[in-house]
């Protein structure tokens, strides 16, 4: 038999298991299948196989010859199927020639769909066997039992050598119990396999930890009406707490060896609820943690709720911590003989077993024996991996390994340049990406992964289904759409880079993605949210691209940075960290108000190159922050139709400017600002509420023809910059509000002592660096659109317009609001009002124009500086030459035309003069008028004309160039070394460093008063470099902690979040710890110095402040222990500094220290909520101590202090017992103590109990002299002692003997002695007399003719007729004799003469033997005697009394009587009663009144009689319809209809009850052993010694079952059971007949493929069909083990035994 066809037959078998039954097994169902598997095993040879009590299954096939001394190994499988779905009535679904597409369930309409279960295109081409969809299959691990059971089919058919191999299998595992009572010893195997799912040829060779958790919340109910604050309702804090476990620790968010929560059960309502849980983990460690992780959430709960709240069991399971086997290149491989070919290697070396590959090297040698290979790369290369030359796959990629091998291989090692990033997929590795892409498509792989460092050049394209991984973690963990928040703030860096060449690109085509991995930090209060650990990086040089098209995803959670640059197309998506870095925190939060954000700085900056978003696109972003001691995530639609920049149509470009440390967002085309929506701690926030910060780092620019509307109250915090083109607009509509704040006047926030800009960390690991912040500036080139409200802070803020072209539209009513809020915190939220106004725009000279004053509609241009300022008059410029006509000038220059009272550049001169030099512009000729230097810009009032002034002697001008002051110029003589005036010039934060002529310093450079010769004018510029600035921060005692020299535009930082720089600390002394406010001195806002980062302009010491933390006391209480443990003063919890809990130095008998119970007031880290602890077990290794502290030390119980118990001595009959071992405080059993022997009798000389007589043995009895126990011995009987005896004769009465011998002493007959049988009586009558008509007769009297005894009475014969009276009107009128049999008439006249009222009717006679009143003729029956009268009847006629007579005619067809019957005369308005009885074996088919049946009634009465009816009566045999039988469910010539009838007509079956026979139900063993019997005329069993213990007395397969064991039909599922319940097999019916024939010979030819010339019944089958008992269920198919049916037991029984013996 296949193993898929053992397995539709155990899977049809109802095995689940029952977690709650709390027995073994858990359900009895389970030794169903057991027992059936006992009986496979018996009869492929395993004689031992058994069940236990527990339903454990052994048997063991014993070592072939030769074998013996091999190891025994072991099979396991599990019998049971799990309880997450129905295991009964389990209807297989074959699927042969699986063609790898989508199944579909029938029962149900689910759909397996290869898109989800990928395992499902390996299975193309197989067959493939699933449920209906109605239950679950329960290959788990029915599958593993029918391997096992078809493996040793194999095993012993093929005759293959092996060892002992022990088989069991298990019930329970499903439910953790599988290995609970595991007789280990008894399996008797070394080594053991479990056969279980997995992948083909696959082995599993390290399990998890585990263990199950229930928790049980109990809640309180209350009338929702009166809930508030009352009702704790049961259902929502189970989800409470199933929210509190991490998301990214369940199963569908895990892998590989990652643990788990596993919620496999839910269920409640107000009052209780009841969450199961699986937990698992490789690491033991960690599996303890999410124990305690679980015990903390319950401990918190309880606490919020109120102590018994929520109840968490724990049960721990299997750990891996003591069977974990390490295991190398773990692979199945035949001992076959293989030759390898090793190639060299380009790039690299290698060795196999030590030798140098460097040319080919051929060996060939055992499979079981492997190559040691390693492999050495060449200088900038690295190794890739071993390679199979013909397939081109990689088969390892550790350089150094043992490889085997079954087959013959070519081998290399491959090499490629370290630059190169390798790429894995499906175990394989690449150093093309576009060839990882192909490898993945071709093997349904959906995951590619970066392997290691490198770069790629050129195009590729990563098509639909598959992810290009760039890992954060050895894991490979790859996040999409749910990443993984941490609280380790553990500090930033790469794990592994992807860098994109220049001019490379990628393309992600619709359902295609990239994960850059990496994790974020839960933002807590006052905590950083930030990147944290390890991060992948992709590193774009100048001209690649990414780009993300339509169905595509971008998950960016590491960071993409450099030169190139990211597009998503419309559809495409694009994931980003949401980095809070100012989250204040629950309860500070939750006090703020006045519509303040619950945080101001943000970034959204995991892409740095520029992302650009085409409408249809869009981002989300992912944020977390930790709150009531969990981690509480979010995903917030940031950029797109739902997010915060919605693109209706074009672009927007999202990029981060490393120069400024600000992200640029670009609008071309049309958006809108609307809300932020985010979940904060279990609080959905909805900026919608409050006012929209727009933080400090950002820059929105709108290109020319852009338009940004912004749908939602927003703030332009300090440091924001908004660009509006010309041609663009930006508008504030009805009912919305923005705020542009001036730096000086955010005091309370930003800027502020309290609360320093944070710096945000960027790729690769580096944190910006930021310039003070500056006043908001809005620079209005195109329109601002007021229709709400638009407002400034008091004093004003810069919007301004730097090309002259702003327009202030102010369509609505200006804004009445006079001032907003923001909060800082300082140990309780402090709430600051910042005054603010109707929009104040910024002049060029320092001024401000009012719009609180504007009516709507109007309209506020910027005009030459002004908004709302005067139209400009335009002004003439002549440029004239002003040259003589000995030296003339050349060139031409056309007037300017400029603004009046407008800054304009001048032309640049174009004039040349020989000989002369330009000097400058004069408004007069002879250069007493203004002059402006060449290209200076003037401010005029009416139209100008300017003179050239001309020098012959070179003039030397000096310009500032950025400084300040005034330096007149110096004419020097032509080609004369002159020394330069001295530099007079000053810049604030600059070095003056000398001259050049060339602005930028690229020209002829001077020193300062340096010599010059020149021949023609020269402009000298002052050449500065930036100052710098000693900075130096300081520690408490003076101590340097850091020291630098920073230029103004450097930022001075001094950071200590990302590791760089150290946290300022100050020794504690004997009474004080001290803690690092986070804060220096000096501090002065003005100057934006903070001691954090800032812009220096003069030299800065910073000394570190702290806050004083008195210490505090812990002592320590042994609680029951001995030894002594010193109290001991330690650090405030307050300063920050944890308390690490000491090692106990207290020791207890019997007991393990199991941790602290603390008293006093705590905290579990920073930011948690203090806790009152009194005696409570604190289950971390450190806290935060508040107050004093008490610890008190927690026992328990180790076992170690016992006591012997259950000792017995050995006694001479019995066993000794030396005692369990089990502990002195708790009774667990240690030691399982061992058996004594007995000691044995010791007997004395003995005595005679019973004496010996002749036949009988007599007896001596002993005694032990011990225990006094006996013990008897037998004494040979003694002998007869022999006497003749003479023959005695036999009677008529008594027998007689023969002659012979006897024993005197006992009577014994010793020989002859026979019996002579009485001769008997000779019988003969006497006095016999014959009987008359009118006198009776006598038998005669019966005596003996020998002896002449009466042997016997004789009795009267009655006499052969009977005597009629006939009687009318009371009286006599006749009187006669007749024979019986005969019908006698009267001879008489029946007339009645009438008299004054009446005429008479004759109606009948009525009387003996007669029914009713109404017989007009009577019949004496055969067999009738005495004597007999009948009486005339009348109707009477007439007075108003008339009674009519009616006709009843009642018939009874063959088989049976109805009475009465024939025409019975029923007097108008009576009942009239007919009892119907059928025959011997028949029963009644059908009752008709009137024509018209009624069923099979067995009475019927007719009811106030009024007409003639008929009665028909039909009987039927009991055994089938009508003439054909009375079974329903029997059909009219179906193939079984002559074997039932038989089957009934021989008592063999009854039917299951009165009309049904149930020919397709299954037959029992019992019923079949049981019909057997019947058949073969219920013989008497020999015996009465049952020998199976499953047979229970009285059954009614009893004797059945005795004769079968007597006649070799069957010996049972066992040695001890017979198993009558279980269903009786095709094989096993054919088996039981062909048996009870004594087994004749068989068949020659096998017609069916199933039944194998090996098996039991093979001889059987090929009778059965050789005697026309069966044709099999196909022409090829016998079917041995389906169920056999009623039918068809009973037509094998008829057609062996009816016709094969009619035949015989």
């Amino acid at each position: 038999m296949r193993a898929y066809e053992r397995l539709l037959k155990y899977v049809k078998v109802h095995t689940t298991s029952d977690p709650n039954s709390g027995t073994h097994p858990s359900t009895l169902r389970q030794f169903d299948l057991a027992k059936i598997l006992v009986e496979e095993l018996k009869e492929l040879g395993l004689t031992d196989a058994h069940v236990d009590e527990h339903c454990y299954v052994y048997a063991t096939l014993p070592a072939t010859p030769g074998q013996e001394s091999a190891a025994p190994l072991g099979l396991i499988a599990h019998m049971d199927t799990a309880d997450d779905a129905s295991g009964e009535n389990v209807r297989p679904q074959i699927h042969e020639n699986y063609d790898g597409e989508a199944v579909t369930l029938p029962a149900t309409g689910t759909v397996l769909d290869p898109k989800v279960f990928p395992l499902l295109r390996e299975m193309k081409g197989q067959t493939l066997i699933t449920t209906d969809g109605s239950t679950l299959l329960g290959a788990d691990d029915k599958a593993g039992v029918a391997e096992i059971m078809t493996a040793l089919e194999r095993i012993i058919a093929e005759n293959r050598p092996h060892g002992k191999l022990c088989i069991a299998f298990t019930p329970d595992e499903e439910i953790g119990e599988g290995a609970s009572l595991f007789d280990i010893p008894g399996f008797g195997a070394d080594f053991a396999y479990t056969v279980d799912g997995g992948d083909v040829g696959g082995i599993e060779y390290e399990n998890f930890n585990a263990a199950a958790a229930t928790v049980t919340i109990h809640g309180f109910s209350v009338h929702p009406g009166s809930a508030k604050d009352a009702m704790i309702n049961a259902s929502n804090v189970a989800m409470e707490f199933h929210t509190a476990l991490p998301i990214m620790a369940r199963p569908e968010t895990t892998e590989g060896r990652q643990g788990f929560y596993h919620l496999c059960q839910m269920y409640g309502d107000v009052t209780n609820a009841k969450l199961g849980y699986i937990l698992r983990d490789h690491d033991a460690a960690k599996l303890q943690f999410k124990k305690d992780n679980m015990l903390d959430i319950a401990e918190f709960l309880n606490g919020k709720y109120g102590e018994g709240t929520v109840e968490v069991e724990i049960k721990s399971g299997s750990t891996s911590a003591d069977t974990m086997i390490t295991m190398t290149n773990v692979k199945l491989v035949a001992d076959v003989s293989a030759t390898v070919t090793f190639q060299p290697s380009e790039n690299g070396s290698y060795t196999v077993d030590g030798k140098t590959i460097t040319e080919v090297y051929t060996h060939t040698q055992s499979s079981i024996t492997a190559y040691q290979v390693e492999a050495t790369p060449a200088e900038g290369y690295r190794f890739m991996g071993w390679y199979d030359v013909a397939s081109g796959k990689c088969i390892s990629t550790d350089a150094k390994t043992a490889l085997n091998f079954d087959s013959d291989r070519t081998i290399t090692a491959r090499f490629v340049s370290k630059e190169l990033a390798l790429f894995e997929t499906g175990g394989q590795v690449f150093d093309d990406l576009n060839d990882a892409v192909t490898y993945a498509q071709a093997n349904g792989q959906s995951k590619i992964t970066l392997e290691t460092d490198g770069s790629i050049g050129g195009s590729y394209t990563i098509p639909t289904g598959i992810t290009l991984l760039i890992p954060f973690d050895e894991a490979k963990t790859c996040y999409t759409t749910t990443p993984a928040p941490t609280t380790s703030q553990a500090g930033a860096k790469v794990f592994r880079t992807l860098t994109m060449a220049e001019g490379s690109s990628i393309t992600l085509e619709n359902g295609a993605a990239i994960s850059v991995g990496g994790q974020y930090y839960a933002a807590a209060g006052g905590s950083v949210g930030k990147m944290v650990g390890p991060y992948g990086w992709i590193n774009m040089k100048s001209g690649s691209a990414i780009t993300v098209q339509s169905g595509a995803t971008l998950y960016a959670w590491g960071f993409i940075s450099g030169s190139g640059s990211v597009t998503v197309e419309s559809g495409g998506s694009v994931y980003e960290w949401y980095q809070i870095l100012d989250f204040r925190g629950g309860s500070a939060s939750s006090e703020m108000g006045n519509k303040v954000f619950p945080f101001s700085q943000y970034a959204v900056q995991n892409v740095e190159v520029p992302l650009t978003l085409h409408a249809g696109a869009s981002e989300t972003v992912y944020t977390a922050v930790y709150a009531i001691r969990k981690i509480n995530p979010t995903s917030i639609p940031f950029i797109g139709d739902e997010g915060m920049f919605k693109i209706v149509s074009g672009s927007l470009t999202k990029a981060y400017d490393g120069a400024t440390d600000r992200i640029h967002y670009t609008i071309d085309g049309v958006a809108e600002v609307n809300s932020l929506n985010l979940k904060l701690a279990g609080m959905s926030v909805s900026s919608s509420s409050y006012v929209l910060p727009f933080t400090n780092n950002m820059t929105v620019d709108l290109t020319p023809s852009s338009k940004l509307t912004v749908n939602q109250t927003a703030a332009l915090l300090p440091g924001v910059e908004v660009t509006i083109a010309k041609d663009a607009e930006l508008v504030v509509p009805s009912g919305k509000s923005l705020y542009v704040y001036d730096a000086d006047e955010w005091d309370g926030y930003c800027g502020a002592s309290d609360a320093p800009f944070i710096s945000v960390p960027y790729a690769p690991g580096r944190t910006g660096k930021r310039a003070p912040l500056a006043d908001v500036k809005v620079d209005v080139n195109g329109t601002l659109t007021a229709i709400g409200g638009i407002y400034t802070t008091a004093g004003g803020a810069d919007i301004c317009s730097s090309t002259g072209t702003g327009v202030y539209n102010q369509q609505g009513t200006p804004g009445t609001e006079t001032k907003t809020y923001q909060y800082t915190q300082k140990g309780s939220v402090t709430a600051h009002e910042i005054p603010i106004t109707a929009a104040k725009l910024h002049n060029a000279d320092g001024t401000y124009t009012e719009t609180a004053t504007a009516n709507t509609g109007d309209v506020i241009n910027y005009v030459n500086g002004v908004w709302c300022g005067e139209a400009p008059t335009e002004l003439t410029v002549t440029f004239e030459a002003n040259g003589s006509a000995e030296y003339p000038v050349k060139g031409t220059m056309t007037p300017q035309t400029v603004n009046a009272k407008t800054d304009t550049a001048l032309n640049a001169n174009s004039f040349t003069r020989e000989g002369y030099n330009f000097l400058n512009w004069n408004t007069a000729a002879d250069g007493t008028g203004d002059s402006y230097a060449d290209g200076a810009t003037v401010n005029l009032t009416e139209n100008t004309t300017l003179y050239a002034q001309w020098t012959q002697d070179p003039v030397i001008t000096f310009d500032a160039n950025g400084g300040k002051g005034t330096m007149g110029t110096q004419t020097v003589k032509p080609n004369e070394a002159t020394a330069l005036t001295a530099n007079t010039f000053t810049r604030a934060d600059y070095d003056f460093t000398g001259w050049n002529t060339a602005k930028d310093g690229t020209g002829t450079a001077y020193g300062d008063k340096a010599n010059i010769a020149t021949n023609e004018n020269v402009t000298l510029y002052a050449q500065w470099a930036l100052h710098k600035y000693r900075v130096r921060w300081l520690n408490g005692n003076s101590e340097i902690l850091k020291e630098g020299y920073y230029t103004c535009e450097e930022n001075a930082c001094y950071d200590m979040w990302f590791e760089e720089d150290p946290e300022p600390t100050m020794p504690e002394d004997e009474n004080y710890t001290y803690k690092f406010l986070n804060r220096w001195t000096p501090y002065n806002e003005t100057k934006g110095i903070n001691g954090w980062g800032f812009n220096p302009h003069e030299d800065v010491d910073f000394t570190a402040v702290y806050n004083k933390f008195e210490k505090l006391t812990v002592t320590f209480n042994a609680n029951g222990g001995i030894g002594t443990m010193d109290s001991v003063k330690i650090a405030n919890g307050g300063s920050g500094e944890y308390y690490m809990l000491p090692e106990c130095g207290f020791t207890r008998e019997g007991y393990t220290f199991n941790g602290w119970l603390i008293t006093g007031m705590v905290k579990m880290n920073e930011w948690g909520d203090e806790e009152k602890l009194n005696d409570e077990l604190w289950r971390r290794s450190e806290l935060l101590a508040l107050s004093n502290l008490t610890l008190k030390a927690n026992w328990a119980d180790d076992h170690s202090l016992t006591k012997v118990i259950n000792k017995k001595d050995a006694t001479c009959t019995e066993d000794g017992y030396t005692g369990d071992t089990v502990c002195a405080i708790c009774n667990k059993e240690i030691t399982k103590g061992e058996t004594i022997q007995s000691k044995g009798h010791s007997w004395n000389e003995g005595e005679i109990t019973t004496s010996p007589t002749c036949e009988n043995a007599g007896a001596k009895t002993y005694t032990c002299t011990v225990c006094n126990a006996t013990k008897t011995e037998a004494i040979n009987a003694t002998g007869h002692t022999p006497v003749d005896v003479a023959k005695q004769p036999a009677t008529c009465t008594e027998a007689g003997h023969t002659a012979g011998v006897k024993c005197s002493v006992c009577g014994a007959t010793i020989s002859g002695i026979e019996v002579i049988p009485a001769t008997g009586h000779k019988p003969e009558i006497r006095n016999a007399v014959e009987a008359t008509l009118t006198t009776p007769g006598y038998t005669g009297d019966t005596y003996c003719s020998v002896c002449n005894e009466l042997l016997k009475q004789g009795t009267e014969i009655p006499k052969t007729g009977a005597h009629i009276t006939w009687v009318i009107d009371g009286k006599v009128v006749a009187e006669e004799d007749y024979l019986k049999g005969t019908m006698p008439s009267f001879k008489g006249s029946t007339d009645k003469a009438p008299d004054e009222n009446y005429r008479y009717t004759f109606t009948g006679w009525s009387g003996t033997g007669l029914d009713g009143e109404n017989n007009m003729t009577v019949t004496i029956h055969t067999g009738s005697t005495g004597n007999r009268t009948y009486t005339a009847h009348w109707r009477y006629n007439g007075s108003g009394h008339s009674y009519s007579y009616y006709t009843i005619k009642a018939t009874a067809g063959a088989g049976g009587s109805i009475s009465p019957s024939g025409n019975v005369s029923v007097r108008e308005g009576r009942d009239q009663t007919f009892t119907i009885t059928p025959d011997k074996g028949y029963a009644v088919a059908n009752v008709k009144i009137d024509g018209k049946s009624i069923g099979a009634v067995k009475s019927y009465t007719f009811e106030n009689v009024s007409r003639t009816h008929t009665i028909e009566v039909i009987f039927m045999k009991a055994n089938g319809n009508p003439q054909t039988g009375v079974f329903v469910d029997v059909a009219t010539g179906s193939y079984y209809e002559d074997a039932v009838d038989w089957a009934v007509e021989n008592g063999i079956t009854q039917g299951t009850d009165d009309t049904h026979f149930s020919p397709d139900g299954i037959c029992t063993r019992a019923q079949a052993v049981t019909f057997l019997w019947r058949a073969t005329g219920s013989p008497e069993p020999e015996t009465r010694t049952m020998p199976f213990t499953d047979v229970p007395a009285g059954s009614y397969y009893y004797d059945a079952v005795l004769w079968a064991v007597e006649n070799g039909i069957t010996k049972g599922t066992s040695d001890t059971t017979f198993s009558p319940n279980m269903t009786c097999t095709r094989a096993q019916i054919v088996a039981f007949l062909w048996r009870s024939e004594k087994s004749p010979a068989a068949g020659t030819a096998n017609p069916f493929a199933d039944v194998k010339s090996t098996a039991y019944y093979a001889d059987a089958v090929l009778w059965a069909v050789k005697e026309n008992i069966t044709k099999g269920t196909t022409s090829t198919t016998f079917s041995p083990n389906a169920d056999c049916t009623r039918a068809q037991i009973v037509t094998f029984l008829w057609r062996a035994l009816a016709e094969y013996h009619s035949i015989l």
